[in-house]
């Protein structure tokens, strides 16, 4: 795959932009400054918000967490937007993402102003997971090119069990008798794709892995995200990990799946 391709180009931009944080956020619930500090705190543990923004003379100026409201108004607990916790509707996923690895919650700004708020919950919807599932057959395709470079003529058979060429052999048979046309290596599990390559050190030193445990642990956390995803399961407490290494590696995961 060659990137400089028209048709490619466009791909690698939906892995570095198509999907972005305005496709996340949450619109900001924001009080006046005035409002008592009480009832916003109520307010916010009945719909268990952390945050919440506060208005000055009708303009967001800020936020108040749940924990720092007391007496009074609750303007006088206001905290500004500045610096990391802030950023632009258009932020691209993965460096969303890798925000929420040290921070509980992001600002997302529309037209100048903040008016939403993302946190890692929000790597549940829709948009969150159709980027990942993207990285994910990337990866794989990544995986049967490489296979096919480095092991051509299926060379590969004798680095997998014979259970497992077997089972490749019946879903190729199977798919052959619904008259479609594919290799051994398209019938593979994507694990046992990974297994064959994450053999050779030259190939895992090329996606990040320093050993082949490492390689073969990455490669479990891959294989349960995707099982996640396909069957709607929550993917933020179990998969972060992965994801977060999806994120902090999209560079290099492009350079892998648009070569060749």
């Amino acid at each position: 795959m060659d990137w400089n391709n028209p048709s490619h180009a466009v791909m690698k931009r939906f892995f570095k932009s198509g999907f972005t944080a305005i496709d996340i956020a949450e619109s900001l619930v924001s009080f006046d400054d005035d409002r008592t500090a009480r009832s916003t705190r109520e307010f916010m543990k009945r719909r268990d918000f952390d945050v919440v923004g506060v208005r000055k003379s009708g303009v967001t100026a800020g936020y108040v967490s749940v924990g720092d409201l007391h007496q009074g108004p609750c303007g006088q607990y206001i905290q500004p937007f500045s610096g990391t916790l802030v950023m632009e509707g258009a932020t691209p996923m993965h460096l969303v993402i890798t925000a929420l690895d040290d921070l509980t919650h992001v600002f997302v700004t529309e037209l100048g102003t903040v008016a939403g708020i993302v946190t890692r919950q929000d790597i549940e919807k829709p948009a969150a997971r159709m980027w990942l599932f993207g990285v994910i057959t990337l990866i794989e395709t990544a995986f049967g090119r490489l296979i096919e470079e480095h092991y051509p003529k299926e060379k590969w058979r004798p680095l997998l069990t014979e259970a497992r060429v077997e089972k490749a052999v019946d879903f190729q048979q199977e798919r052959r008798r619904r008259h479609q046309r594919v290799e051994l290596i398209d019938c593979l599990y994507f694990a046992d794709k990974g297994r064959i390559l994450f053999q050779n050190p030259e190939i895992r030193q090329q996606f990040g892995f320093a050993s082949r445990n490492e390689a073969t642990k990455a490669l479990k956390n891959v294989e349960r995200l995707r099982n996640n995803l396909t069957h709607m399961q929550d993917i933020v407490d179990d998969n972060w990990d992965i994801i977060m290494r999806f994120s902090l590696n999209l560079e290099q995961l492009l350079e892998i799946g648009g070569n060749g």
